[in-house]
């Protein structure tokens, strides 16, 4: 008798294009990461791990910098013995690696309890991958989310943290028993790591645990144990985090705290956020494609009907976004009167594009326009949909600027290589002289590239890649301190 058990569905023609899409984009991120060198922070890192070892680093950070422990005990890790600045490009592949295992977590648990098993693996790995390649696309720098190890390590790997917290208090909340499982122990060290990764992390998990339990209140109740332990070691942590000494000298540079002035820079920098967000193609075409996809499934997945209009839901939850991002930067622009590095915005990019997604899925789920629900159903929209997604994957400003990176890496490559090699043949020295990146380059560029270049290709070339290069640690008189002290140099001269 032959087995009436469906057989699984094999992946389209055009799934299989979006795939390789998704694939070329990381293998050139994976490429830029070979091609990556060291900057400023990462050398303060070896400087002080060389002369105070493993703890005496973390006493001298956490008494004259800042609190953010987890981060700390990841450069060290990575930093010991000279690792990080042998393989540099390590960090940038694990991080993009982990990026993808986390969005897939969340997917498959978000598949198991709320879409009731409507996807396989295999599309879900697809649609990790291409959410995945959609928020690197909003990032307002990608540089330091991914390749600027100090601030990758900081911002970016608190993000992938975030992502399996969130994937982990879904299957905790769907616990209908009391027993701690393995979940629950992960999602406390979760909750240590990532409170000890940077202050914007700290302060979402605290928002995301409050979400959660007001949320599933009446779910989480035969937990009440395991609820008061996660709440007291986040009190625990945070004010480990908050109360560094180092964060107090490190305030005293700056003068003054303005309420009004943190405000509005909170509210500008949120508008700048969904600027950022928004000027993707690529993100507009994944909302579109989150609100059809809900549609789709709408039948399958039970969601109390609110009653609303599409409108009224969207607006109502990006205000809900935005009151949840202002609450996160309030305190830290006030204690900092107004001060806020670009790479920070990119966790508040992050957080609000996964949350863009969400919103356009739920009004999808409340929709109940006929007409809507029909072209859902229908297989040349989704083809359509598919279409857009490979053309928006390669064709968007991110990609523009990827392109544009791997044509000048090469160049970057050899040019940051023979700074490296100068500064190693002069380690103890008392004075070494290293040329400026434009006069190595002018200098490397006829021995690199002897045959004549293309006049396009060769302004490309000239260019400093844009995903790599965050600014030369020759130009900036504190950079220099730092790589005199690293390389054990009394004197670094730069002839311009």
């Amino acid at each position: 008798m032959e087995s009436t058990t469906p057989k699984p569905r094999s992946i389209s023609g055009s799934s299989l294009l979006l795939g390789l899409a998704c694939c070329s984009i990381f293998f050139a991120l994976v490429y830029l990461s070979t091609c990556n060198h060291a900057n400023t922070d990462d050398y303060y890192l070896g400087y002080h791990l060389q002369n105070k070892g493993w703890w005496g680093y973390q006493q001298h950070i956490y008494l004259h910098w800042g609190g953010r422990y987890f981060t700390n005990f990841m450069g060290v890790i990575f930093a010991a013995d000279g690792f990080l600045y042998r393989f540099y490009f390590v960090h940038t592949i694990m991080l993009l690696v982990a990026g993808w295992a986390a969005v897939y977590y969340l997917l498959a648990t978000i598949n198991r309890y709320w879409w009731y098993g409507v996807q396989q693996p295999k599309h879900i790995g697809l649609m990790s991958g291409v959410l995945l390649a959609g928020s690197i696309a909003a990032l307002p720098e990608p540089a330091t989310a991914y390749y600027w190890f100090s601030s990758a390590i900081t911002y970016q790997f608190s993000l992938i943290l975030l992502v399996c917290l969130l994937a982990n208090l879904i299957r905790i909340t769907h616990s209908a028993v009391a027993k701690w499982k393995l979940v629950h122990v992960a999602t406390l060290g979760l909750v240590v790591a990532i409170t000890g990764t940077n202050e914007i992390a700290a302060l979402a998990t605290g928002m995301l645990l409050m979400i959660v339990w007001i949320t599933h209140m009446r779910t989480l109740r035969i937990q009440n144990t395991f609820v008061a332990i996660v709440a007291i070691i986040y009190t625990i942590c945070l004010l480990l985090l908050c109360t560094a000494p180092g964060n107090r000298e490190r305030l005293t540079i700056i003068s003054g705290n303005h309420l009004i002035g943190a405000i509005g820079i909170a509210i500008i920098r949120i508008a700048y956020t969904y600027w950022y967000i928004l000027q993707s193609s690529l993100t507009w075409v994944l909302l579109v494609v989150a609100f059809v996809l809900a549609l789709r499934w709408k039948n399958k997945i039970v969601v109390a009907n609110k009653g609303k209009s599409v409108i009224a839901n969207i607006l109502i939850l990006v205000s809900i976004l935005s009151i949840v991002l202002f609450i996160i930067m309030l305190p830290i622009l006030y204690f900092s009167n107004g001060s806020w590095p670009e790479r920070a915005t990119n966790v508040l990019a992050t957080i609000g594009f996964a949350a863009f997604l969400m919103t356009a899925f739920y009004a999808g789920l409340q929709c109940n326009n006929p007409t809507l629900i029909s072209c859902s159903t229908s297989t040349s929209v989704l083809r359509i949909l598919k279409m857009c997604l490979i053309l928006t994957l390669v064709c968007n400003s991110f990609s523009k600027d990827l392109f544009k990176s791997l044509i000048s890496a090469k160049m970057f490559n050899v040019v940051m290589q023979q700074r490296e090699q100068i500064l190693h043949q002069h380690k103890g020295k008392e004075v070494c002289f290293v040329p400026a990146y434009d006069t190595a380059f002018r200098k490397l560029y006829p021995i690199v590239y002897a045959k004549p270049q293309r006049a396009t290709i060769a302004q490309f070339i000239a260019q400093k890649p844009t995903l790599l290069f965050v600014y030369d640690d020759l130009a900036d008189a504190n950079a220099v301190s730092l790589l005199q002290q690293y390389y054990q140099i009394k004197t670094i001269i730069v002839p311009r």
